[in-house]
């Protein structure tokens, strides 16, 4: 019986390490996938964003095919590093429809072109600044209103 007892001891002990081993493998695993791809991949998307707003600014400040041309280089930009960050809709992520605001997608009923043409036809002031447009629709908010727009 005591033979048996340690046995089944010493099989605990080592299926109790094996676990922790396992526990530290994927650990290490999940903060190296932190660190190497997610963060820079939501560090490029904030650059990538400023960047955006950079260029918009130059556009309206002073229209030009030239800025036009800058203007849809750094939305495929964006769309490139807002690609890379998608797929990831866990935790904080998923609060406050954050990615419905960055992308109304799919838009079956051509939502965001209705409020951004709306929005135009109308003159309206109050999606020129941001604090304003987030109270608006998620369908004009974001990539899919830029689009359009």
């Amino acid at each position: 019986m005591r033979l048996i007892l340690t046995a089944i001891s010493i099989s605990i002990a080592t299926i109790a390490a094996q676990a922790s081993e396992r526990e530290t493998a994927i650990t290490e695993m999940t903060s190296g996938i932190l660190e190497r791809v997610i963060r820079p991949a939501f560090t490029d998307f904030r650059d990538q964003s400023a960047e955006m707003r950079y260029r918009m600014s130059d556009l309206c400040g002073g229209p030009s095919r030239s800025a036009m041309a800058d203007v849809q280089q750094q939305f495929k930009a964006l769309t490139v590093a807002y690609a890379r960050i998608e797929m990831l809709r866990f935790g904080p992520l998923t609060q406050k429809n954050r990615f419905g605001r960055i992308s109304f997608w799919p838009d079956r009923r051509g939502l965001a072109l209705k409020r951004v043409r709306r929005a135009l036809v109308e003159e309206d002031q109050s999606v020129t600044r941001s604090e304003n447009l987030a109270d608006k629709s998620v369908a004009i908010q974001g990539l899919s209103g830029l689009e359009y727009l």
